[in-house]
């Protein structure tokens, strides 16, 4: 069982607590000589109550230690009872929450599983059930911490132009916004914006590829294409206006009734995303930050934040993937602008955070650079509630 919590939990994000030399001193001085004194410990089949409080005691006030979990697997011929009511008197003074596993059959130890239960220590029956609430609680108290943390905050930005965007697709009885005004609402909030324009007819994308200046890219511009570049959708690189009107054709007699967006072709980058999603009213939005592009689908590298965002948080998230050092730079490689990315990150928190309206958004992919340069979205879906 301990070894499953440990798998449990490390899974989760936790780490086993290293226990000080003074509690593994006490430990070793009081159990028996057999005694597991490392963490987990173990005080063996045969110990007594009094070992098994003087365990739970020396835990509790080990700086090292946040939460103490007991492992409860004990035979008939031990003082099941005394063993609880001797984990209930560390418990009830203790600072830190106790977890205790009871694998045993609930009849012939009902009296010791409401000895906890009347304590208020939350008792399971299975230790990796148990690991999950351990790894809960802790990723609770960091959120309760988050609390401490200011969230960004940036002066330029203005809600006004974006709410009346939203209104716009709302009184169309759309759900998602278009990608001509879905660029124009992160404009609103100094996200950086590539040249763009929504056209309907062959006259229009020329214009329109002429003023934003060539290369250029095409896509088609439907609620009913999600992934575009997979459907066809999306023609990269164009650099004259015979090749604008030969993928304009190309998307009308595919997607004959859509409209076609245009816009600046960008020179790859390092990919990477950014992802919203909003299930509960009573919450802020699940921010997602990873590698971009087809990575995020294969190898998910992806690091999940609850908005609003501190900047300790966004630097948690830029850091916290897997991929971090691609971003850093590896093997003589230049790294990317990372202030540039959390700039991006930080933006859109507080764009998510003023119009709770929005159900989802999905950026990606984002094309980052070396220092200096701004970030390069290419492609934004977002979705109303």
């Amino acid at each position: 069982p301990g070894i499953i919590v440990t798998d449990e939990i490390i899974e989760r994000g936790c780490e086993m607590a290293e226990l000080s030399f003074d509690s593994q001193e006490i430990l070793r001085e009081n159990l028996y000589a057999e005694a597991s004194i490392a963490n987990p410990v173990d005080v063996l089949a045969t110990a007594t109550p009094e070992h098994y409080q003087l365990a739970a005691e020396t835990l509790m006030k080990d700086p090292n230690v946040d939460i103490v979990f007991v492992n409860f697997i004990t035979p008939f011929f031990v003082d099941t009872e005394g063993v609880a009511r001797g984990l209930v008197e560390v418990a009830k003074d203790a600072s830190k929450p106790m977890i205790v596993v009871a694998m045993t059959e609930k009849e012939g130890w009902a009296t010791t599983l409401k000895i906890f239960a009347d304590a208020g220590i939350p008792t399971f029956d299975m230790p990796e059930v148990g690991g999950r609430v351990a790894a809960s609680l802790a990723r609770y108290a960091q959120l309760k911490q988050r609390h401490d943390s200011t969230p960004v905050s940036y002066a330029d930005v203005d809600p006004s132009v974006a709410s009346r965007l939203i209104d716009k697709t709302r009184s169309a009885g759309r759900q998602f916004m278009s990608q001509s005004d879905a660029f124009s609402l992160l404009d609103a909030y100094g996200l950086p914006v590539i040249a763009n324009s929504e056209v309907s007819d062959m006259a229009g994308a020329l214009a329109a590829a002429a003023e934003i200046g060539y290369p250029v890219t095409l896509k088609v511009e439907s609620e009913d294409v999600v992934h575009k570049s997979d459907a066809g959708g999306v023609l990269l690189n164009l650099e004259t206006d015979k090749a604008v009107e030969k993928a304009f054709a190309d998307l009308n007699r595919t997607f004959p009734s859509s409209q076609v967006f245009i816009q600046k072709y960008l020179n790859p980058g390092v990919e990477v995303m950014l992802g919203a999603h909003r299930e509960n009213t009573e919450l802020g939005h699940v921010l997602a930050f990873g590698l971009g592009g087809i990575f995020v689908e294969v190898l998910k590298d992806v690091v999940f934040k609850l908005n609003p965002l501190s900047k300790e948080d966004i630097a948690a998230m830029v850091r916290g993937i897997k991929g971090y050092p691609i971003l850093a730079g590896i093997r003589g490689q230049e790294g990317v602008d990372l202030e540039k990315i959390e700039e991006f990150i930080g933006r859109l928190s507080i764009l998510l955070h003023n119009h709770p309206e929005i159900e989802e958004m999905d950026l990606n992919p984002i094309f980052v650079y070396p220092r200096g340069q701004e970030p390069g979205l290419v492609d934004v879906r977002i979705k109303l509630s």
